[in-house]
């Protein structure tokens, strides 16, 4: 299944579970991202928006390794 994350599933994010992040502690996120460009680019979309506000480092990669090889250094 394809699944896109609609405007106001975005806006709900921003304002429920971004500070959830924050008070989390959160130093950085690494995302796998998925094939499909649709979903890659909306998931990219919100947590660029994410980063911006937050300033918090944000990754998309391809594969679990390359996240956790950037997540541990």
């Amino acid at each position: 299944h394809i699944y896109t994350v609609p405007p106001d599933i975005q806006k709900w994010h921003d304002e429920n579970i971004i500070p959830t992040y924050i008070q989390s502690g959160i130093k950085k996120m690494a995302f796998v991202t998925p094939e499909f460009l649709f979903s890659e680019l909306t998931t990219k979309k919100i947590f660029s928006q994410l980063n911006a506000k937050l300033s918090l480092p944000t990754q998309f990669f391809k594969s679990e390794s390359e996240a956790q090889n950037w997540l541990n250094q």
